[in-house]
Protein backbone atom coordinates (compact mmCIF):
# COMPACT_ATOMS: atom_id res chain seq x y z
CA UNK A 1 0.00 0.00 0.00
CA UNK A 2 1.30 3.40 -0.84
CA UNK A 3 1.04 6.55 1.24
CA UNK A 4 -2.09 7.81 -0.48
CA UNK A 5 -3.97 4.67 0.57
CA UNK A 6 -2.94 5.30 4.18
CA UNK A 7 -4.11 8.88 3.80
CA UNK A 8 -7.54 7.72 2.60
CA UNK A 9 -7.82 5.24 5.46
CA UNK A 10 -6.91 8.00 7.92
CA UNK A 11 -9.56 10.31 6.47
CA UNK A 12 -12.12 7.48 6.75
CA UNK A 13 -11.24 6.98 10.42
CA UNK A 14 -11.67 10.70 11.05
CA UNK A 15 -15.06 10.50 9.34
CA UNK A 16 -16.03 7.74 11.79
CA UNK A 17 -15.10 10.06 14.67
CA UNK A 18 -17.28 12.75 13.13
CA UNK A 19 -20.10 10.22 12.86
CA UNK A 20 -19.80 9.58 16.60
CA UNK A 21 -19.95 13.34 17.17
CA UNK A 22 -23.06 13.56 14.99
CA UNK A 23 -24.78 10.82 16.96
CA UNK A 24 -23.80 12.08 20.40
CA UNK A 25 -24.10 15.79 19.61
CA UNK A 26 -26.09 17.73 22.14
CA UNK A 27 -27.46 20.40 19.84
CA UNK A 28 -28.67 20.38 16.27
CA UNK A 29 -25.85 22.72 15.28
CA UNK A 30 -23.30 20.17 16.53
CA UNK A 31 -24.91 17.50 14.41
CA UNK A 32 -24.99 19.77 11.38
CA UNK A 33 -21.30 20.64 11.71
CA UNK A 34 -20.42 16.97 12.11
CA UNK A 35 -22.48 16.06 9.06
CA UNK A 36 -20.75 18.76 7.01
CA UNK A 37 -17.37 17.46 8.17
CA UNK A 38 -18.32 13.92 7.15
CA UNK A 39 -19.42 15.01 3.69
CA UNK A 40 -16.21 16.98 3.23
CA UNK A 41 -14.14 13.96 4.20
CA UNK A 42 -16.12 11.70 1.86
CA UNK A 43 -15.48 14.17 -0.95
CA UNK A 44 -11.74 14.09 -0.15
CA UNK A 45 -11.85 10.28 -0.25
CA UNK A 46 -13.58 10.35 -3.65
CA UNK A 47 -10.98 12.79 -4.96
CA UNK A 48 -8.18 10.59 -3.57
CA UNK A 49 -9.62 7.58 -5.36
CA UNK A 50 -9.82 9.68 -8.52
CA UNK A 51 -6.13 10.46 -8.23
CA UNK A 52 -5.15 6.84 -7.45
CA UNK A 53 -7.15 5.24 -10.25
CA UNK A 54 -6.62 7.98 -12.80
CA UNK A 55 -10.30 7.90 -13.70
CA UNK A 56 -11.40 11.51 -13.69
CA UNK A 57 -15.05 10.63 -14.04
CA UNK A 58 -15.14 10.58 -10.23
CA UNK A 59 -14.64 14.35 -10.22
CA UNK A 60 -18.21 14.79 -11.44
CA UNK A 61 -19.45 12.49 -8.70
CA UNK A 62 -17.55 14.49 -6.07
CA UNK A 63 -18.96 17.76 -7.41
CA UNK A 64 -22.54 16.50 -7.36
CA UNK A 65 -21.98 15.10 -3.86
CA UNK A 66 -20.74 18.45 -2.55
CA UNK A 67 -23.63 20.35 -4.16
CA UNK A 68 -26.19 17.96 -2.67
CA UNK A 69 -24.49 18.33 0.71
CA UNK A 70 -24.72 22.12 0.49
CA UNK A 71 -28.41 22.02 -0.45
CA UNK A 72 -29.11 19.61 2.40
CA UNK A 73 -27.30 21.86 4.89
CA UNK A 74 -29.28 24.90 3.77
CA UNK A 75 -32.53 22.99 4.16
CA UNK A 76 -31.60 21.82 7.66
CA UNK A 77 -30.74 25.40 8.59
CA UNK A 78 -34.15 26.51 7.31
CA UNK A 79 -35.76 23.95 9.61
CA UNK A 80 -33.78 25.29 12.56
CA UNK A 81 -35.06 28.85 12.11
CA UNK A 82 -37.59 29.96 14.71
CA UNK A 83 -41.24 30.44 13.72
CA UNK A 84 -40.93 34.24 14.02
CA UNK A 85 -38.15 34.44 11.47
CA UNK A 86 -39.81 37.26 9.51
CA UNK A 87 -39.77 39.48 12.59
CA UNK A 88 -36.12 38.70 13.20
CA UNK A 89 -35.23 39.45 9.60
CA UNK A 90 -37.15 42.74 9.70
CA UNK A 91 -35.09 43.73 12.76
CA UNK A 92 -31.91 43.00 10.84
CA UNK A 93 -33.08 45.10 7.89
CA UNK A 94 -33.95 48.03 10.15
CA UNK A 95 -30.51 48.26 11.75
CA UNK A 96 -28.91 50.37 9.01
CA UNK A 97 -31.70 52.95 9.23
CA UNK A 98 -31.16 53.24 12.98
CA UNK A 99 -27.47 53.66 12.44
CA UNK A 100 -28.11 56.21 9.75
CA UNK A 101 -30.41 58.22 12.06
CA UNK A 102 -27.82 58.15 14.83
CA UNK A 103 -25.15 59.33 12.41
CA UNK A 104 -27.33 62.21 11.22
CA UNK A 105 -28.06 63.23 14.82
CA UNK A 106 -24.37 63.18 15.64
CA UNK A 107 -23.55 65.29 12.59
CA UNK A 108 -26.30 67.76 13.51
CA UNK A 109 -24.93 68.07 17.04
CA UNK A 110 -21.45 68.69 15.62
CA UNK A 111 -22.82 71.37 13.29
CA UNK A 112 -24.61 73.17 16.13
CA UNK A 113 -21.50 73.11 18.29
CA UNK A 114 -19.42 74.52 15.41
CA UNK A 115 -21.88 77.33 14.76
CA UNK A 116 -21.86 78.28 18.47
CA UNK A 117 -18.08 78.47 18.53
CA UNK A 118 -18.09 80.66 15.42
CA UNK A 119 -20.35 83.25 17.05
Amino acid sequence: MNQLNYFIIGIALLAVLDLIRAILGRYAADRLVATNAITTKVCVIILGLTFIRGNFMYLDIALVFVLCSFIGSVNVLRLLLPPNQKELLSDIVEVPTHLQKAKIQKLDSLDTSNTRSDQ
